[in-house]
């Protein structure tokens, strides 16, 4: 929870300006995921068609919504805001300073490195979903009740998520590394992994509050049937962006023991 503290601290000193980044990241990602998929497809479940269609059920429980120019004008949003994001975030621990008027050039230094993440992080949630569909059909196979067919197959999709939060806990320092130091690809990849060697888990506590947040809230409006559903996610998003993108180099700095300017009440360009 040291993590997530520093985290919540920290929106709190700059709630307004985060709130300002987070905006149009909230809606993109509303427009282009369905965070309650999973739950639909075990509300409405084909148990005897689980076990023949993987196609079926690998789009049924999809994070993603399946029209292609949603998800592309999705990312193409987020990554831009996120790149823009970072950067002005960085300076403000780097400097004490959070300012907008550097947009075009955070965007310029930081478009190729969130783009790059952007991209493993689709190809890692994408096999999560067919490691998700594969389990769903191979318990259907040999589940012998509805009830069996149920449990095994969650406790196996709990067991996936939990592998792919770690991943994700692991890749945002990847990522905090990566804008810090300039560094490659795979060299920055290797300094973040010695730098969280022994703090994971605490990495990961601080990353699951968020996810579990949204699915929970996405769980409870898609079994009211509430028509508002959509608006209810795209707030939530804004909270999650808002936290994701301060813990990121809450963190990083935290871990680094690098001196962060912005807790000092002097702006070191006004000294």
């Amino acid at each position: 929870m040291h993590y997530a503290a520093k985290t919540v601290e920290y929106i709190f000193k700059n709630f307004w300006r985060i709130l300002l980044l987070a905006i149009i990241p909230a809606v993109s990602l509303g427009l282009f995921t369905r965070p309650a998929a999973i739950f639909d497809y075990y509300t409405n479940v084909d148990y005897y068609g689980s076990k023949h269609d993987f196609w079926e059920v690998f789009v049924k429980i999809s994070f993603f919504e399946c029209v292609w120019w949603k998800i592309l004008i999705g990312l193409v949003a987020l990554a831009i805001i996120t790149a823009v994001s970072l950067g002005i975030i960085l300076r403000h621990f780097k400097v004490g300073q959070f300012s907008f008027g550097k947009a075009l050039t955070y965007l310029n230094d930081n478009i190729i490195m969130v783009t790059s993440v952007f991209v493993v992080a689709l190809f890692a949630i994408t096999l999560a979903q067919f490691l998700i569909s594969g389990i769903i059909m191979f318990v259907a196979v040999f589940a012998t009740s509805f009830t069996q067919y149920v449990v095994f197959s969650v406790i196996g999709i709990i067991i996936v998520y939990f592998l792919m939060l770690i991943l994700f806990s692991i890749g945002m320092m990847w990522s905090a590394e990566l804008l810090e130091t300039g560094a490659s690809f795979f060299t920055g990849f290797g300094l973040a992994m010695r730098k969280i060697r022994g703090r994971v888990f605490s990495l990961f506590v601080g990353s699951i509050i968020p996810v579990s947040v949204l699915f929970a809230e996405a769980c409870l409006f898609a079994y009211l049937n509430v028509s508002f559903a959509f608006v209810i996610n795209i707030v939530v998003y804004l909270f999650i962006y808002m936290y994701y993108v301060a813990f990121i180099m809450v963190a990083y700095y935290d871990i680094s023991g690098i001196e962060r300017e912005d807790l000092k009440k002097v702006n070191i360009w006004k000294r």
